[in-house]
């Protein structure tokens, strides 16, 4: 509320999870046109993964990015 407040943007506006993959493909750690996700479990217990179907990932991408865009509902 305080960044709307002074005329600041709360959101980071749409983001298309296209666009957000395609760089993601072109990482280097890709194996076998499997994206490499380092995902974590809890504070200091990150693991390696290449076992996200793509579909579940650009949901996953799309659903943060909606949340992302819209302006912070917190009082």
């Amino acid at each position: 509320r305080h960044l709307e407040a002074v005329g600041l943007k709360a959101g980071i506006g749409p983001v298309d999870p296209e666009a957000l993959l395609g760089p993601m493909r072109q990482d280097k750690k890709v194996k076998n046109g499997r994206i490499t996700l380092i995902l974590a479990r809890d504070i200091g217990r990150a693991f390696i993964t290449r076992d996200v179907e793509p579909e579940t990932l650009r949901g996953f991408l799309a659903e943060e990015a909606k949340a992302l865009a819209a302006p912070s509902r917190a009082h």
